[in-house]
């Protein structure tokens, strides 16, 4: 038969030493030299925080399929799998004259991270006002535009719950796409006391729509907007001539 792929029949025929001879015996075969190519979807365009569940396309002019195995499986009939996380994965298909063909994808829209919050850190020392910077990061794919945190001062080390407790205040930057923003609170108001600094939880949401975890300072700002008072004390008679002792406490 020629070399080309396609059907081909074959013939055979058998002879003796005598040079008798069978009828001609004939079959076809399909001959296949060609990988067989595949494509896939199902990878996220745009974010997303859950699975994506990918399908496996192919096409083969000759012959049927023997089977597809994704990364370093085994083969099977399976031709869907689903993706839990970021990463560059393959799948190989195999036809039935064990030409193998591969495709490839790479998952890179998938982020199930809540953005993080954090704080500059309080010298410790009381002050009339404290002004502190809070962070909302997002390095994975970066937080949405145009958003605000809820924040509340409070003497007790556990954080309200209650949404309205809280003071809204916007992120900067507010107008793009951005890895971290930032907003500054003050303690301005306040009365003298110790207090914690909690930013409410699921305020803040990233382009996958994970919401930030509700966050509070380890560390206690303390607020003193009280002057010292002076009391002296003498052991000073009506008239002397001698230095008068005081004591200021």
């Amino acid at each position: 038969c020629t070399a080309a792929d396609g059907t081909k029949t074959v013939y055979v025929q058998y002879r003796d030493a005598l040079w008798n001879g069978t009828k001609d015996a004939n079959d076809s075969i399909i001959l296949d030299t060609i990988n067989p190519t595949c494509s896939i979807s199902g990878n996220p365009s745009s974010w997303q925080n859950t699975n994506a569940t990918l399908t496996l396309s192919m096409s083969d002019t000759n012959v049927n399929w023997n089977g597809y195995k994704w990364d370093n499986g085994s083969y099977s009939s399976t031709k869907t799998t689903t993706v839990s996380a970021n990463g560059n994965h393959t799948w190989y298909v195999k036809d039935l004259a064990w030409n193998e063909g591969s495709c490839s994808a790479n998952v890179t829209k998938i982020d199930k991270s809540a953005p993080s919050v954090s704080f500059n850190k309080n010298s410790g020392t009381a002050a009339k006002s404290h002004s502190v910077t809070v962070t909302v990061s997002d390095t994975a794919d970066w937080l949405a535009a145009s958003q605000s945190i809820k924040y509340r001062w409070q003497t007790s080390s556990t954080c309200s719950t209650t949404a309205w407790d809280y003071t809204s205040i916007a992120l900067s930057p507010a107008t793009a796409w951005s890895a971290s923003a930032t907003a500054t609170v003050t303690t301005a108001w306040l009365s003298d006391w110790d207090y914690y600094l909690c930013i409410l939880g699921s305020t803040v949401s990233d382009q996958a729509t994970n919401k930030n975890a509700a966050a509070k300072t380890t560390w206690v700002f303390t607020v003193d907007n009280t002057a010292p008072t002076v009391t002296l004390t003498t052991n000073a008679v009506a008239c002397q001539k001698w230095w008068t002792t005081y004591t200021i406490t």
